[in-house]
């Protein structure tokens, strides 16, 4: 296996070896979207933990002809607005028996914003009940207007190619290096020239269906979390072409082995349409990653401007202090959930375990309490899941933050409270923190010791100075948006 700081190097490498800001289709950089692919598919490729299930959700209608009628006439639903919020189901919490967007519903709710629309990814049938989800009125759902889109071209694309341009020097030879290493095992075949161009045929679409709602909608600025997903990408490259600025929530670790984040030097001044118009950073700390190479690019740029969720919890009488773990799980394989050590202190009974379920993971749930139940653990953890509380409140319940190495410790660290990695990346992911003492590194040896050094250090510190209104009126000021 191979770790994250080689694979960084390894596409580093690429970067100097081949002319990869002359990879163009469509007129358009193509480069963001290979690197950031390249940097998932090895690791998946070299890490076994992951385990992550995918989504089923309801269909709303089999109807394919019904489906379709309904698709094109859905555009006439938007109504213009000043804002335009793209997310996913997986970026909702539950809070006051409603679910709430973590990243948009506090700026919504602080800064009194009324003139808005947001779209998910996912599909409505995700959600059994509209009443469910708070400001369901502004919600919309991409398939409902993609549909149509992908209908429609896949039947005159021989007529009108949706792909009308293709300059990739040295491409071949940038697929036969990536055959003879042999490192993607089987997902080398997406690298091959005809799936490269229809996955770029996929993102094209996306960024039509992208401009006819930015121009019903016609917002002063569009918001994404996770800039590196096709629909983000694609709904940056719309932005772009309407030039409407894009913003991009930070979502978790930013280290500079993150090659999403991390040395990007390579733009130069090069304007990269995949790429979101301004990075939202949490923290000065998370910002050193993209700082070194985007303070001197004129066309993308940051705003360092604290977590809207965590900082519309600051004054919630919910901010009760307690003394459990808080155990934040990952959508890993249960042996690296639960290595023997973690099994061997929970069963001792000392203290309160809550183990927090990842969002893109509530489908393993019964799997998990499956494994709980058959090792005896059940009796000792209390398993969140869906109606989960937010992240904020069971921060402040916890005396002790543990994780393999989620983004959570960030947000644990926030509030004073330390974090005990588990798993070694943590290591390169977490290496500030580590190194200021909110954090350790546990291989199990010292694991006990470790909690019992961190017992009732819970400060319920809140670091985030600034209310979510007072971020949203910050970011206006930088763009000159009244």
């Amino acid at each position: 296996m191979i770790k994250t700081k080689e694979i960084s190097q390894y596409i580093l490498n690429i970067e100097n070896n081949y002319p990869v800001n002359e990879w163009v289709i469509n007129n358009e950089i193509i480069w963001p979207f290979i690197r950031i692919k390249l940097f998932t598919d090895l690791n998946f490729a070299n890490n076994k933990t992951f385990v992550r299930k995918s989504q089923s959700f309801k269909t709303t209608d089999n109807n394919k002809l019904k489906k379709l009628f309904k698709s094109v006439f859905s555009y006439n639903r938007l109504k213009q607005k000043d804002y335009f919020f793209t997310s996913t189901y997986a970026h909702r919490a539950k809070y006051n028996n409603k679910y709430w967007n973590k990243f948009y519903d506090p700026l919504v709710e602080d800064a009194t914003i009324s003139s808005y629309s947001i779209v998910e990814h996912n599909t409505k049938g995700y959600y059994s009940k509209k009443e469910e989800v708070n400001n369901y009125k502004q919600l919309f759902f991409f398939e409902d207007f993609h549909y149509s889109t992908d209908v429609i071209s896949s039947k005159i694309k021989k007529l009108i190619p949706i792909i009308k341009d293709v300059n990739l020097p040295q491409y071949a030879h940038f697929y036969k290096q990536l055959k003879n290493d042999n490192l993607l095992n089987n997902r080398l075949e997406n690298y091959e020239l005809k799936n490269i161009i229809k996955q770029f045929e996929r993102l094209f679409l996306m960024v039509k269906t992208y401009k006819k709602i930015l121009k019903k909608i016609k917002p002063k600025i569009v918001f994404e979390v996770c800039y590196y997903s096709m629909n983000s990408m694609a709904l940056n490259l719309a932005s772009k072409s309407l030039n409407i600025p894009s913003v991009e929530f930070q979502h978790g670790p930013q280290p500079p082995l993150h090659m999403a984040y991390g040395n990007w030097g390579i733009i130069e001044n090069k304007s990269y349409s995949l790429f979101p118009s301004i990075f939202w950073q949490w923290d000065e700390e998370s910002n050193k990653t993209i700082k070194p190479w985007i303070q001197s690019n004129e066309m993308h740029s940051f705003i360092v401007n604290g977590n809207p969720w965590l900082s519309y919890f600051n004054n919630k009488s919910e901010l009760i202090k307690g003394n459990i773990i808080l155990y934040s799980l990952q959508p890993f394989s249960n042996d690296i959930l639960f290595p023997k050590y973690l099994v061997e202190s929970i069963k001792t009974g000392t203290h309160k375990w809550v183990l927090r379920v990842h969002p893109t993971d509530f489908n393993r749930i019964n799997e998990i309490e499956s494994f709980l139940i058959a090792n005896d653990l059940a009796k000792y953890v209390l398993l969140s899941g869906k109606d989960q509380p937010p992240l904020p409140v069971e921060l402040a319940q916890s005396f002790l933050h543990i994780t393999n190495y989620s983004g959570t410790a960030i947000e644990a660290a926030e509030y004073g409270i330390k974090t005990i990695f588990i798993h070694p990346m943590a290591n390169e992911y977490f290496k500030e923190l580590i190194d200021s003492n909110m954090a350790y590194y546990s291989d199990g040896n010292n694991f006990d010791e470790l909690i019992n050094k961190s017992e009732k250090t819970n400060l319920l510190d809140k670091k985030q100075n600034k209310t979510p209104k007072q971020m949203f009126d910050d970011l206006l000021k930088l763009l000159n948006i009244q």
